[in-house]
C-alpha cells in the first residue's frame, strides 16, 4: 500500500471517528428532553422562582412539547408513554389547562391503555372533572369507569371518597367528614 493510500486511509478513519463522537451526543433523542429537565430541577430548587413567573411558564411549556413531540416521533420507545404522561400532568398542574391536560390524557388512555399509568391517567380524568371544570357528571362518569376497570388501583378508595362527595362544596365537605367522624367514634366496638 502506498503511502499515499494510507495516510488518506487514516484520515478518513481519524474524520469518521469525530464525525460519529460529534453525533453521539446529538443522536441522543432524549437529549434535549434531558436538558430540559435538568433546567426544570434548577428552577425548582430556586426557592425565589415563582411557577407563575414568566421565565418558568416558558420552560414549563417548552418542555411539554418536548415530552409530546417525542412521545409522538418515538412512539414505541421506552419513555414514550412516561413522556406523554408527564405533558398531561404539567399541563394541569403548571399550565392550568385542564382541558387540554384531559386531552392528553385521553390521548395517552388511547395510545398506551395497557400502561402501568393507564388507571391514574383516568382517575386524574375525573379529578380535574370533579375540582377544576366542576362538570360533576364527567367526573362521575370517569370514576365509575376507574373503579369498573381498575378495582385493585392504589387511587380506588379516592375514587369512591370523590363519588360520595360529588359536588359538595369545601364547608359541605369539612361538615360531613367531621359528622362521619363523629358516628364512627360513637359506635361501639364488639
Amino acid at each position: 500500500m502506498n503511502l499515499f493510500l494510507k495516510i488518506t486511509l487514516a484520515f478518513l478513519v481519524i474524520i469518521s471517528g469525530l464525525w460519529v463522537g460529534c453525533l453521539s451526543d446529538s443522536d441522543d433523542p432524549e437529549s434535549d428532553i434531558k436538558e430540559l429537565e435538568t433546567q426544570l430541577e434548577a428552577v425548582w430548587s430556586d426557592e425565589s422562582m415563582s411557577p407563575f413567573s414568566e421565565e418558568f411558564q416558558q420552560l414549563i411549556k417548552k418542555t411539554i412539547d418536548s415530552y409530546q413531540s417525542f412521545s409522538n416521533q418515538y412512539p414505541d420507545h421506552k419513555n414514550a408513554a412516561v413522556y406523554l404522561f408527564k405533558a398531561a400532568n404539567y399541563t394541569e398542574t403548571y399550565v392550568k389547562d385542564s382541558p387540554e391536560s384531559i386531552i392528553l390524557y385521553e390521548q395517552f388512555r388511547q395510545r398506551f391503555p395497557k400502561h402501568e399509568l393507564a388507571g391514574d391517567a383516568l382517575f386524574n380524568i375525573g379529578w380535574i372533572y370533579n375540582n377544576s371544570l366542576k362538570d360533576i357528571q364527567k367526573a362521575e362518569l370517569s370514576y365509575r369507569e376507574f373503579i369498573q376497570q381498575y378495582p385493585e388501583h392504589k387511587q380506588m378508595e379516592s375514587a369512591q371518597f370523590e363519588i360520595k362527595h360529588l359536588g359538595m362544596s369545601d364547608q359541605e365537605l369539612f361538615d360531613q367528614m367531621a359528622a362521619d367522624s363523629l358516628t364512627q367514634d360513637t359506635t361501639p366496638n364488639p
